[in-house]
């Protein structure tokens, strides 16, 4: 469509309007009122008219998508004016080829002398003094686990569960809880969907990517969404709901005189994680074992793991060393060699609850805080 302008300002205007168009132009110098062109090539082109012509053409540079999977649990995918994709991440995580991962801290070596000891905890770090340490694990997505266990590098791997599958994430003796994990997907994708957590006087915690049911030993006493920011205070279990900064819902589930967890939603899936290992005693689990002190050890020379584990049904300790890989800050372990590294099929279960016997004298009503 033929357009009409004159002097430079209307042109910029013309151009800016139509960004991202290619723009044909012909260019003819205007004349004063003297009648002289302030072109001297259009001077020089005089008697020919359009002798003078310039083609413009103009092209919106292509946008760019950097976000994978929306980012992952800690951020979320921002697009800006022009139409690029990519990743703001909660504080503490750093975008990794589309994904918002943990930073670690401890790869700068930034405590005190007094506190020389340098502990990597989600989306942050804790200084301790010579012989401290704790540890944390965190899960998502594939589902993908993260473990930094006292005194050893942070160990990464997937496991593989089918659809319907339960396993044992964490268990504690000392303070008697169990939390279960409920898989969906298939053989090559799969994700956490449920995790429920029983507690020594039979209370349960069921939470799903839609709400969270709390009762006692399964039986459903009350139903809570995602959508308020407020605590609950149920038995020996309180339950604070919130958003993070990405507006992503998150439930943290303190156990009275034991350590808190924390769930996140993602779409339809679920991500874990616990710290304050220093209040767990001898913890079993996909990660519990591996929250254990002296449970692995990583030869950051050799590039190995070297862990040990009863052998399911038996009174046999296994010893294996593995090969292992560090890639983006973390030690990462083959998915096909985690089947060594834990016994897998002792941690499998029937029930996303560890249902115990409770008077009915111990049933309690629910209380908003």
């Amino acid at each position: 469509m033929p357009n009409h302008v004159t002097g430079y300002a209307e042109w910029q205007e013309f151009v800016k309007s139509n960004s991202g168009k290619d723009i044909f132009a012909l260019f003819c110098g205007g004349k004063d009122e003297n009648g002289k062109s302030w072109c001297p090539d259009c001077v020089t082109a005089e008697p020919v008219r359009f002798a003078c012509r310039i083609i413009f053409k103009t092209t919106k540079p292509p946008t760019t998508n950097t976000c994978n999977e929306d980012c992952g649990l800690y951020g979320s995918c921002i697009t800006d004016a022009v139409g690029n994709s990519y990743c703001s991440c909660d504080d503490g995580y750093e975008d990794i080829a589309g994904t918002c991962e943990d930073i670690d801290e401890c790869l700068t070596s930034p405590c005190p002398a007094t506190k020389p000891v340098c502990v990597n905890t989600l989306g942050s770090y804790t200084c301790n003094t010579m012989g401290g340490g704790s540890s944390y694990f965190n899960v998502y997505a594939d589902p993908h686990f993260k473990v930094s266990a006292p005194g050893q590098p942070t160990l990464c791997f997937n496991f593989q569960g089918k659809d319907g599958d339960i396993f044992t994430l964490l268990k504690d003796n000392l303070h008697d809880f169990t939390v279960n994990a409920k898989f969906g997907g298939n053989q090559k994708h799969s994700w956490i969907e449920e995790v429920g957590l029983t507690t020594h006087s039979g209370t349960t915690v069921k939470l799903s990517p839609k709400n969270i049911t709390l009762g006692k030993n399964g039986s459903r006493q009350l139903t809570l969404i995602y959508n308020n920011v407020d605590e609950w205070e149920f038995g020996d279990v309180l339950i604070q709901r919130h958003h993070d900064s990405h507006g992503k819902h998150v439930a943290l589930i303190h156990l009275r005189d034991g350590p808190t967890m924390r769930v996140h939603v993602h779409k339809d899936q679920l991500g874990f994680e616990a710290s304050e290992s220093e209040q767990l005693n001898n913890p079993e689990g996909i990660v519990g074992t591996l929250m254990a002190n002296n449970a692995y050890e990583i030869n950051e020379e050799e590039e190995t793991i070297r862990s040990k584990f009863w052998l399911a049904g038996t009174s046999q300790k296994i010893t294996t060393t593995m090969p292992i890989m560090k890639n983006k800050g973390c030690y990462t372990l083959s998915k096909d060699n985690v089947k060594f590294l834990l016994p897998v099929e002792d941690l499998r279960q029937d029930s996303l609850f560890d249902v115990k016997e409770v008077s009915p004298k111990m049933i309690v009503t629910a209380v908003e805080k």
